[in-house]
């Protein structure tokens, strides 16, 4: 009897051995760093919709801020990102922009970026990312 589960435990271990070394083993596609520019295009305060796509765009379609910084943040590590923001005054009514990683460089002409009530500050850069902010006062 128990000759007959020591057959059946060692031949399930040999079917694990034979089942691992023989399986494929398919390894996750590795996203290479980009160079992007996002132009905003909107004053509004929204989130981008599909962040890591490459593309700028809120539930609208239009790109404002914040969707470019959390686009930004999405793109692989090692990536340098222009965000254009044209000359007007931004609201921040959803918290502090925060840059968590790569290159970011925000280059505006004359923008005014402004906190709705609240504390919290305007923009916070992780550990991981680099800012380069011209134009733009906060």
């Amino acid at each position: 009897m128990f000759e007959n589960r020591r057959i059946r435990a060692a031949a399930f271990a040999g079917a694990i051995l034979i089942a691992g070394t023989c399986g494929t083993v398919v390894l996750p596609s590795v996203a290479s760093a980009a160079t992007l520019t996002f132009t905003v295009n909107t004053t509004a305060d929204t989130h981008d919709a599909h962040p890591g796509t490459g593309v700028c765009a809120d539930s609208s379609g239009h790109c404002s801020l914040r969707a470019a910084i959390e686009e930004a943040n999405a793109e692989a590590s090692g990536s340098r990102i222009t965000i254009d923001v044209p000359a007007n005054k931004y609201k921040l009514s959803l918290g502090t922009l925060v840059l968590t990683r790569n290159k970011t460089a925000i280059v505006g002409s004359g923008v005014v970026v402004l906190k709705e009530t609240g504390n919290y500050q305007i923009m916070s850069v992780g550990p991981a990312g680099s800012a380069t902010v011209s134009d733009v006062k906060m």
